[in-house]
């Protein structure tokens, strides 16, 4: 009776194992399957409206361009910096949910919160960095 017990116990420790190892298996999968794509394969042109005001929402508008042959452009993150002159009055990393397919484009409206902004003492200018760019392989 106890060798039932024990072979039963080792049988569900193997059916556990063989469970996780699939679970793990596939999540690693996934992992690849989101992989993050070379920044120079997207293209952007984008605009941030409203940066002459102290109101904190601003629009960013635009239009992104997949170049990657194979992977569909699933999101962005960009960092965002609103100036005045060499200062930096606001900052933001934003991220965006968007699907390009490979060789396409597509526009982009996003709604944008700077918190603290203050009053504009000055004329206002804006840059973005591309943080991480990620998609779905074909």
């Amino acid at each position: 009776m106890k060798g039932i017990l024990v072979a039963a116990a080792l049988f569900g420790l193997l059916v556990t194992l063989s469970i996780d190892a699939a679970q793990h298996a596939r999540a690693q999968a996934d992992v690849a399957a989101h992989a993050r794509l070379p920044h120079d394969h997207v293209r952007l042109d984008l605009r941030l409206a409203s940066i002459d005001t102290s109101v904190p929402f601003k629009t960013l508008t635009g239009r992104i361009w997949n170049h990657d042959p194979t992977a569909t452009l699933t999101a962005l993150e960009l960092r965002l910096q609103l100036l005045e002159g060499a200062v930096v009055v606001g900052e933001r990393v934003q991220h965006l949910d968007i699907r390009i397919p490979p060789g396409q484009a597509r526009d982009v409206q996003q709604g944008i919160l700077f918190r603290d902004l203050g009053t504009t003492r000055m004329p206002r200018t804006w840059t973005f960095d591309v943080v991480a760019t990620m998609g779905d392989l074909e």
